[in-house]
């Protein structure tokens, strides 16, 4: 999935651990553009760039994405070249795990790529997967109010 975005949160209904889950659920890869925000301060008469990068930068590390910051307008093409460059190069790697249990935790996932004329590669990966008894966000329903 990709986002573009001013990287600031405007009233959110869904919290980050919600959207994360139901991101890996559905083994979702999240990749964010944030474009640059500027902000008049009154009686300063300054103008700031805010860029919030933490939530975008988890969800997108945990989901195998990636997040990308521009300062300004022009760095659009270079990063969309970057983005449509590392696409092409994704491999999907499956595998079948031992673990029968039926559990509702979130199983890590590692990938170590040793190639053998010794070059480094840059392994991105989504954080893991959850077990065969979890109950998907879709099917938790809403969260009733308290009072």
């Amino acid at each position: 999935m990709l986002f573009i975005t001013d990287g600031l949160d405007k009233g959110s209904s869904v919290n980050e651990d919600k959207t994360l889950t139901a991101l890996i659920e559905n083994q979702a890869q999240a990749y964010f553009v944030c474009l640059p925000v500027q902000v008049s301060r009154p009686f300063l008469g300054t103008t700031t760039l805010l860029k919030h990068r933490e939530p975008m930068d988890r969800l997108a590390k945990a989901t195998g994405g990636q997040s990308f910051y521009l300062s300004s307008a022009e760095e659009a093409a270079q990063m969309a070249a970057k983005l449509i460059g590392g696409l092409r190069h994704q491999f999907e790697v499956t595998y079948t795990s031992t673990n029968n249990k039926q559990d509702d935790k979130l199983r890590k996932v590692r990938i170590v790529v040793s190639p053998k004329d010794g070059r480094q590669l840059n392994v991105i990966t989504r954080q893991g997967y959850y077990g065969p008894d979890h109950k998907r966000v879709s099917e938790q329903g809403v969260d009733k109010e308290k009072g």
